[in-house]
C-alpha cells in the first residue's frame, strides 16, 4: 500500500520532549524519518521505540542540510517535517488524513499549518501563547526542500511554490525560557550566523529575531532596520520584520523610529488590526491614553470587522485582535475609576485569553465589593465554559482575592467532581472560611520545597489567627527561625529585627483573608515609610479608597508620601472632579519621579492654565527630548 504521509525530523539530546511529539503523530504517519545530528541523551533510543528509520548525520552548522537528509529519505506521497519540541494539537487527525487523501497534486505547494507558541518561565507556568505559521506540509517527490543555514526556508528546484493555508496546528514550547537556557539555542545560533555573515534581507531578520530573543533590543533594531531597507512588503515575513522593529524600538524608548515604522506599515497592511493596535500601544507608552483609548478601539472595531467577514484579523499576532487591545483598554479605565467599562473590558481579554491571572485577579477584585457571589459564578461559568476542570484554578483565585463565598462554591465543586487540589489549596481555603479543622486536617503534610515559602506563610497566618501553639512551633522547629517569629513568642527580639517585607506580607494577607482584628493587632509594628507606603497602595489597588486615604494623611503629614502615593492621589481626585488638587499631586509625584512622562502627559491634559501647561511641556521635552519629533506631542 502507498505511504500517504511521511514525517521527518531532525533532532539532538531532544530525550524530554520527543516521545511527546511522535505520539501526536503515529496516528496519522505512515512512515518516521529521524535525523539524529549527534545526541548523547536517550534521544536515539526513545526514536528506535517508534521506528526504524533513526540516522545519524554529521552536524556541518546547516539546519536546511539536515532536513534534506530526512527529505531524500521518505517515501510518503506527503511529507510532514517537526521539531522535537513541536506537537500536533489533539484532535484533527481524521482532518489531516482526509485533507491529503483528498488533495490532487497537480504543482509544488507548501501548506501553512498554525503554529501556537507557548511563552512563559516553565510548561507548567504559561504566560501566553503567540500565533505565527510556517509551511511544514507539502508533496513528495516535486522538487521541494529547504534552504539556508538557519532558520531554513522551503525552496523549489521546480518553479514557484505556492503556498496554502489550513487550520491545522502544532503547539510549540521551544520558546519557554527553561528550555531557552538549558538548550542555548541562541549560542548555536549565532555561531551559524557568524559564518553565514550574509547581507540578505531575510538574514538579517532573522539575525533581529535572535538578538530579540536574547534582549538585545539595540542590536535586534539595527538588523530589522537593514532588513527593512532591502526587503518588498510583499514577503510573507515583512509584517513580522516591523512588529520586531517596533517592539524593540519601544524597548529602547526609541518613539519616534516606532511611530514612523508603525506609519509605514499601516501603509502596507492597513485592514489588519497588528499595527492599529500596536499605534495605541505607543500612545499608551509616551503617556497618552486618550489618543490610546480611542486607537484600541478602532483596533477592537476593525477586527470584528473582518471577523465578521470571515477573513483573518491579524497578520502577525492573534492577541493584537482583541486579548491586548481588551487588556489595555481595562487598564484605562481602571486608573481612572471607571470600573463598568474596566469591567467590560477585563471580560474582553479574558474571552480571548481565560489563562491570565492577573486579568482575573483584577476582575474579582473589582467585583468583590460590588457583586453577589452567586453573579459572579454566573460571569465566571459564561468565560469559562462551566468547564469543572478550571474550578481548581478559580478557586486559587478566589481565595488570593479573599472572596469566601467564591472559594467555597469551587471548594465543593472540586470535591464534586474529584478534581486534585493541593495540600496549600486545602489550607488557605480552611483560612479564608475560618475552618480550623480542615486546616489541621492538611498542615502537618511535609510540603514541598518549591512551596514552602507559601507554606510557612499560611502556617503564620493560622497561629495569628487561631493562636494555637502547634503551628508556630512547627514553623520554629525550621533553622534558623524568623525574627518575626520569635517576636510572636515573646522571646528577646527587637522590632529592628523584624523582616518589614515579611510583616507587610502577614498584613496584606491577613487583610485579605478578612481577618481585620488580627491585622490591627500588628499595624503597629510597621515602622519604615516604604512600608507604610507599600500598604497605602495596597489599598487603594484594592479600592479600599477610605483607607488608603487615610494612610496617605499621616505620610502627607510626615512628608514621607512617595510617588505612586501622590500619582494615586491625584488620580482619585480627577475621578472626583477636584482638579486643581490633583493637579498639585501631580507636581509632587513629578518631582519625586521625573523620569516618569506620563505624568507630564496627565498633568497638560487637565490643566487649563496655559502658562502652566506649556511649562510642563517644556519640562517633559527637556526631560524626553525624542518626544520632540512625535506629532501627537505638538498639539499637547
Amino acid at each position: 500500500m502507498t505511504k500517504l504521509l511521511s514525517l521527518c525530523m531532525i533532532v539532538k539530546n531532544e530525550e524530554k520532549t520527543l516521545a511527546r511529539c511522535l505520539d501526536s503523530v503515529k496516528a496519522i504517519a505512515d512512515e518516521m524519518i529521524i535525523i539524529d545530528t549527534g545526541s548523547t541523551d536517550q534521544t536515539k533510543a526513545i526514536a528506535l521505540q517508534y521506528t526504524t528509520h533513526v540516522y545519524d548525520f554529521e552536524w556541518i552548522n546547516d539546519f536546511a542540510a539536515a532536513k534534506n537528509d530526512a527529505i531524500r529519505r521518505a517515501t510518503g506521497k506527503w511529507i510532514l517535517v517537526l521539531d522535537a519540541d513541536e506537537y500536533l494539537k489533539p484532535g484533527q487527525e481524521d482532518h489531516f488524513r482526509q485533507l491529503l487523501e483528498n488533495y490532487e497534486v497537480r504543482k509544488p505547494i507548501g501548506v501553512m499549518l498554525k503554529i501556537m507558541n507557548y511563552l512563559g518561565e516553565t510548561e507548567q507556568n504559561i504566560s501566553g501563547v503567540l500565533e505565527s505559521s510556517a509551511a511544514r506540509l507539502f508533496p513528495n517527490g516535486q522538487g521541494i526542500h529547504f534552504e539556508r543555514p538557519i532558520h531554513e526556508q522551503l525552496a523549489c528546484s521546480k518553479g514557484k511554490l505556492e503556498l496554502l493555508s489550513t487550520s491545522l496546528t502544532i503547539l510549540h514550547t521551544g520558546y519557554i525560557r527553561t528550555i531557552v537556557n538549558e538548550k542555548k539555542k541562541s549560542n548555536r545560533n549565532m555561531e551559524i550566523f557568524k559564518q553565514l555573515q550574509s547581507n540578505d534581507p531575510y538574514d538579517c531578520y532573522t539575525l533581529g529575531n535572535e538578538y530579540l530573543s536574547m534582549n538585545d533590543c539595540k542590536k535586534a533594531q539595527y538588523y530589522y532596520g537593514k532588513a527593512m531597507r532591502k526587503m518588498k512588503p510583499t514577503l510573507i515575513w515583512a509584517p513580522y520584520c516591523y512588529d520586531g522593529y517596533i517592539h524593540a524600538s519601544l524597548q529602547l524608548t526609541h518613539l519616534r523610529e516606532a511611530h514612523t515604522a508603525i506609519k509605514e506599515a499601516l501603509d502596507f497592511w492597513p485592514e489588519y488590526a497588528d499595527f492599529s493596535f500596536l499605534l495605541g500601544h505607543l500612545y499608551m507608552a509616551a503617556g497618552f491614553a486618550e489618543l490610546a483609548e480611542a486607537q484600541l478601539k478602532t483596533c477592537i472595531e476593525q477586527a470584528l470587522s473582518r471577523e465578521k467577514r470571515k477573513l483573518p484579523s491579524t497578520l502577525v499576532k492573534l492577541d493584537y485582535a482583541s486579548y491586548l487591545p481588551h487588556k489595555y483598554l481595562a487598564q484605562i479605565y481602571m486608573i481612572r475609576h471607571d470600573w463598568s467599562q474596566a469591567v467590560y473590558h477585563l471580560s474582553g481579554a479574558l474571552k480571548s485569553n481565560n489563562s491570565d491571572l492577573q486579568l482575573l485577579t483584577k476582575l474579582l477584585t473589582i467585583l468583590k465589593g460590588s457583586e453577589e457571589a452567586s453573579e459572579i459564578i454566573n460571569m465566571l461559568d459564561r468565560l469559562y465554559s462551566g468547564n469543572a476542570e478550571h474550578s481548581a484554578y478559580l478557586l486559587r483565585v478566589s481565595c488570593r482575592v479573599g472572596i469566601a463565598d467564591l472559594a467555597a462554591h469551587y471548594y465543593n465543586r472540586c470535591a464534586k467532581k474529584e478534581i486534585p487540589l493541593g495540600q496549600l489549596d486545602h489550607m488557605h481555603v480552611a483560612l479564608l472560611l475560618g475552618d480550623r479543622e480542615l486546616f489541621k486536617n492538611h498542615y502537618h503534610l511535609p510540603a514541598p520545597d518549591s512551596v514552602i515559602n507559601d507554606y510557612n506563610m499560611l502556617l503564620t497566618l493560622a497561629y495569628l489567627v487561631w493562636k494555637e501553639s502547634d503551628f508556630l512551633n512547627k514553623l520554629l522547629d525550621k533553622q534558623p527561625a524568623h525574627p518575626m517569629l520569635l517576636f510572636l513568642r515573646n522571646e528577646e527580639q527587637s522590632l529592628q529585627s523584624v523582616d518589614a517585607p515579611y510583616l507587610e506580607g502577614i498584613l496584606k494577607e491577613l487583610f485579605q483573608l478578612g481577618y481585620h482584628q488580627e491585622y490591627e493587632s500588628l499595624i503597629s509594628l510597621v515602622q519604615s515609610p516604604e512600608a507604610i507606603n507599600s500598604l497605602a497602595n495596597f489599598f487603594y489597588e484594592q479600592r479600599q479608597f477610605e483607607l488608603a486615604v487615610d494612610y496617605y494623611a499621616v505620610l502627607l503629614e510626615h512628608q514621607i508620601l512617595d510617588a505612586q502615593g501622590y500619582e494615586n492621589l491625584a488620580y482619585l481626585y480627577i475621578s472626583l472632579g477636584e482638579i486643581g488638587q490633583a493637579l498639585a499631586f501631580i507636581e509632587q509625584a513629578i518631582e519625586l519621579a521625573p523620569e516618569h512622562v506620563a505624568l507630564y502627559v496627565l498633568y497638560c491634559t487637565h490643566s487649563t492654565d496655559p502658562q502652566k501647561r506649556n511649562a510642563m511641556k517644556s519640562k517633559l521635552l527637556n526631560r524626553a527630548p525624542h518626544f520632540r519629533s512625535l506629532p501627537f506631542v505638538r498639539d499637547l
